[in-house]
Formats: structure tokens, sequence, C-alpha cells
């Protein structure tokens, strides 16, 4: 019975994927028109997409703070592959992905119809290409999502973040929210360390969606930041960042 319960959500979400795609082509004749028409009906479907799928897992969401309401950057902690549904689905926005999620299944072609801007982590040079999209997409007043540790983890601890990224907030400014992902598993199930981060000692991706979908679901908690920062030299910038999700943190068990 859980089985079929499990290929069930699995469907379901394939569903949604397919029916974001179809609401992308319809709405995209809109850009053609004005760009901000068509970019305001993406984020929208982005995150009922975000909402929908979170629902059919049978994720809780608690959300301590405020939404931005104007396109910043918001950076945040990352623990999982499902940040990305949480964050889509609470905020909305642009992402920077590592260029390996291009090809993860589910997530991958979500993330093409969401324009995600992917990034060759092991090159230097492609961090000019990166910050050059970036800069483009704020002017079109989108807002940026980036998980500027990196990587993925098991929660018990904030890693070093990476500046290369935050260029574009620093030369113009920008309004940069932190916000920080805390996951709890229900009681009798795997603690939330193992079977919702996905991290390095995981199980294949697909292993680990398996064995999430088996859960009746999970809770899940967005800090965000009150104010937003604004800091013109990038490593401030960066430091000001790391003591702000600091405070923001809960360590995941």
């Amino acid at each position: 019975m859980k089985r079929i319960r499990v290929l069930a959500t699995f469907f379901g979400v394939w569903i949604l994927v397919v029916r974001l795609g179809f609401l992308r082509i319809l709405t995209w004749p809109l850009g053609l028109i004005r760009v901000s028409w068509r970019d305001y009906f993406a984020t929208k479907m982005m995150r009922s997409w975000g909402r929908d799928i979170s629902r059919m897992v049978g994720a809780q969401i608690n959300v301590v703070g405020q939404r931005p309401s104007e396109p910043c950057f918001f950076v945040c902690n990352h623990l999982s592959y499902y940040d990305i549904i949480l964050l889509a689905g609470e905020l909305g926005g642009l992402f920077v992905a590592k260029s390996e999620v291009r090809q993860w299944p589910l997530l991958g072609p979500v993330s093409r119809l969401m324009g995600s801007i992917y990034i060759q982590r092991e090159s230097a040079k492609d961090i000019v290409r990166v910050n050059q999209q970036i800069d483009q997409a704020i002017k079109e007043g989108k807002t940026i999502i980036l998980f500027p540790e990196a990587t993925s983890t098991r929660g018990d601890r904030l890693q070093p973040i990476n500046a290369p990224l935050l260029k574009v907030a620093s030369e113009h400014q920008l309004p940069v929210y932190c916000g920080t992902i805390y996951y709890e598993a229900f009681d009798g199930y795997p603690p939330a360390s193992d079977s919702i981060c996905w991290h390095l000692d995981s199980p294949s991706l697909i292993a680990h969606i398996w064995a999430l979908l088996q859960m009746p679901g999970f809770k899940a908690e967005l800090r965000i930041s009150k104010t937003p920062i604004r800091e013109p030299n990038r490593k401030e910038l960066a430091r000001k960042i790391t003591e702000e999700m600091a405070l923001l943190f809960r360590p995941v068990c």
C-alpha cells in the first residue's frame, strides 16, 4: 500500500511539472508585449507549483519573519533539494544553481522552466558570466536566490560562504535578505539530517527521494531576516551575511 502511495505521489509531482511547463508556454507571448507581465505570471506559477508540491509530500511549513516585498538578493543555507521547492513556493525568484542541477530528475526540468542561472563551480572563469546574468536579471527587477555555502549539508552547522557571486549585490548596494532553513522529521522516522537533508553521505538522489516520499510528511521552517543588508564592499557584505545567518540558524538534529 505504501509503495502505491509513493508511486501516486511521484506521478502527481510529474503532472505538476508538466502543468508548469504548459503554463509557461501559454504565458510566453506576454513577454513580447511587456516582459514584466510575463515575469509576474511566471513568479505566480512558480509559487503555486512549490506550494502544491509541498502539500503533496506533506510538508508542514512555518515561515518566521516577513517575506521580502521588493526585488532583492536572498541568501540561504542549503540542506536539501527540497530547499528549492520550499523557496520557490514561499518567495519565487531566480535561482543560481550548480550546473549539475540541470540534469536532476524532476527538479532539472523545473529549474530550466524557472530560468535558473547555472554555474560551473569548478570553473573560476564562469563566475564572470554568471555575474553578468545576475546583473541583467536584477535590471529586469527579479529577485535572486542564492545558496552561498555552495553545497548542501546535514544542517548541524553553517559552512563558510562564497563571496564572488555577491559582486553585483555589493556594487549596486542591493538589499540582501538572509534566510535559514530547518527541517524536522515526525516522531518514529529517521532524523531529518538523514531523511530530509541530502549531503555527501546520503544515498543517490532517486533513492533519497523514494525514501522521503515514504514518510507521511515532515516539518520545515524558513527564518527570514528583519532588515536587508546593503554593503558596497563584497568581503564586508559576506561577513555581515555570515553574522546574520548565524543569528537565524537552528541546527538540524
